[in-house]
C-alpha cells in the first residue's frame, strides 16, 4: 500500500494506492482542479512564494518506499516496505537522459516539469539498508539522483503528466543479493567505466568471466572497433557528442548484475552465448566455454546443467558463419582516452551538453509559439503573456525573450519586403505589436 496525504502541511494518511500502477493512472488523469494547480505552478519561479504555496498546501503527496502505521507519516511510524524504491532526478527529464525500462517500472515528470520521479521494483528493502540500497541501485542503473534527497519518510508530490510511464513486467531487484559484499560494485576503477547515462555496469564482469583468458582477450562489446572507423574530432576538453538523435549503436554482451532464479535462465544464457561468440569468432571454443561456465555458475540459480550448456555452445558454433553481433546498445558521448578524464569530469561534460540541449529546446518551443501568435486573443507579445501562453516559467522566457524577439522581427521584416501592398499593410500592423 502506498500512503497518501492531502498535502505536505498535514502528514495524516487519508487514503492509499494499492500499487504504482494506480499512482501512475492518477498522475496521467487527475481531477481538473489538480491539473490547474500543476499548470499554474509550472509557470512560476520554483523559489517563489506562490510556487511553494501550491506545492505545500494544494497538492496531495505519497510515500513510495514504505507504508506507515498509526495513520501518520513519520520516521518512527515506518511499517512495511511497499516493494518499490523511488528516485528524485532534479533538473533532468526523460529527454535529457536514457531510462532503463528493463528495471524502471514507472516514471513521470515532477511538479516543476524540469525533473523526474523514477520507480523500480525491489525485494528486501528495510529502514536499515534503505540508504545503501538507494545508492547501489542508482549506481547500477546509472540514475543521476540527489543523495541529499533520501529519507525514509520523504514525500513525493503527485504532479500531472499525461505521458507518465508504467510497465509491470520489469525485473525485481533482490537487494539482499545486490548488497552482499561479493555482489556490490565497490571498486572505483570499475565504477569509473560507467561514463554515460544508462550504460549499466555489469557488476564487475572482469571478476566473473575475465577479459583476458589464457592469453586471449575476450571482447564484451565492439565499441572501440566502431570508434576506430570514425573520424572522431574531440573538442578541447576531450569530449565528443554524436547527437541526441544520432547516437552510435554498438553490440554489447549484457550480463545480469543479479542472480537469475526463474525459467528464463536458459533463454538469458543463450542470448549471452550468441552475443559473446559473435564478438569473439577467432577465440577458441574452449575459452568461450570457460567464460560461459563462470557466468552460469555465478548468475544462474541453480546453474544450468553442464550438458545443456555444451549443447547450446555446439548449436551456436555449428552456425557461427551466419552469426552477427546484435547491436543492442547505443552511446551518445565519448571521451579522448589520452585525457584520462575522471568520472566526475565526464559527467560534468555530459551535463553541460544536456543543458545546451534543454536551452535549445526551450527556445524552439517559445519561438514556435511567437510565430503563431494571435494578437486578437493574447494581445501584445510580452514576457508575461508569452510565459502564460507557452506554459513556461517566467524566468525561462525572460532569459531568451530579447534574442527571440529580435529573431522574429528580422524574419518578419524580410517577409515584409517580399509582400504585395495589401500584405505589407497587414504584416506591418502585426510587426508593430512586437518590435
Amino acid at each position: 500500500m502506498i500512503n497518501k496525504i492531502n498535502n505536505c502541511k498535514n502528514r495524516a494518511v487519508v487514503s492509499s494506492f494499492n500499487d504504482i500502477e494506480e499512482v501512475v493512472n492518477f498522475i496521467k488523469s487527475p481531477p481538473q482542479e489538480h491539473i490547474e494547480y500543476v499548470g499554474n505552478a509550472r509557470t512560476l519561479e520554483r523559489k517563489s512564494k506562490e510556487y511553494n504555496y501550491i506545492k505545500i498546501h494544494k497538492l496531495p503527496a505519497i510515500t513510495i518506499n514504505f507504508s506507515f502505521s498509526n495513520n501518520y507519516i513519520s520516521g518512527k511510524n515506518v511499517s512495511n516496505p511497499t516493494g518499490y524504491l523511488y528516485f528524485d532526478v532534479d533538473g533532468m527529464t526523460e529527454q535529457d537522459f536514457e531510462i532503463n525500462t528493463t528495471y524502471v517500472c514507472a516514471y513521470w515528470r515532477s511538479l516543476s516539469d524540469t525533473g523526474m520521479t523514477l520507480v523500480v521494483k525491489v525485494d528486501g528493502l528495510t529502514p536499515d539498508n534503505f540508504k545503501e540500497a538507494t545508492k547501489e541501485v542508482a549506481r547500477l542503473l546509472d540514475i543521476p539522483y540527489d543523495e541529499k534527497a533520501v529519507s525514509i519518510d520523504r514525500l513525493t508530490i503527485l504532479s500531472y503528466d499525461s505521458n507518465a510511464y508504467f510497465n509491470d513486467n520489469t525485473e525485481v531487484i533482490p537487494l539482499f543479493q545486490l548488497l552482499s559484499p561479493d555482489l556490490t560494485v565497490s571498486d572505483e576503477k570499475e565504477a569509473a567505466k560507467n561514463t554515460h547515462y544508462n550504460s549499466i555496469n555489469t557488476n564487475n564482469i572482469k571478476k566473473l568471466s575475465k577479459y583476458d583468458c589464457n592469453g586471449y582477450k575476450i571482447r564484451f562489446d565492439n565499441l572501440d572497433e566502431l570508434l576506430e572507423s570514425k573520424n572522431i574530432k574531440y573538442d578541447e576538453n576531450g569530449f565528443y557528442d554524436f547527437g541526441k538523435d544520432s547516437k552510435l549503436r554498438y553490440a554489447k554482451v549484457f550480463i545480469p548484475f543479479t542472480t537469475i532464479e526463474s525459467d528464463r535462465r536458459y533463454y538469458i544464457l543463450e542470448k549471452i552465448i550468441l552475443q559473446l561468440v559473435a564478438l569473439n569468432k577467432k577465440i577458441p571454443k574452449k575459452i568461450i566455454h570457460a567464460c560461459i561456465n563462470k557466468i552460469n555458475n555465478n548468475r544462474m540459480i541453480p546453474p544450468i546443467e553442464s550438458q545443456a550448456v555444451e549443447d547450446l555452445l555446439d548449436k551456436t558454433y555449428k552456425n557461427i558463419k551466419n552469426i552477427e553481433p546484435h547491436f543492442n546498445e547505443e552511446r551518445r558521448f565519448i571521451y579522448d582516452k589520452t585525457k584520462n578524464l575522471t568520472t566526475k569530469e565526464k559527467r560534468s561534460l555530459n551535463m553541460k551538453q544536456l543543458g545546451k540541449d534543454k536551452s535549445n529546446k526551450s527556445k524552439t518551443e517559445l519561438f514556435n509559439v511567437m510565430k503563431e501568435w494571435d494578437f486578437t486573443i493574447y494581445g501584445k507579445i510580452t514576457i508575461k503573456n508569452l510565459s502564460k501562453t507557452a506554459s513556461k516559467n517566467k524566468k525561462t522566457v525572460q532569459k531568451y525573450y530579447k534574442e527571440l524577439k529580435a529573431k522574429l522581427a528580422f524574419i518578419s521584416l524580410n517577409t515584409l519586403k517580399n509582400s504585395n501592398t495589401l500584405e505589407k499593410e497587414i504584416k506591418f500592423n502585426d510587426l508593430k505589436n512586437y518590435i
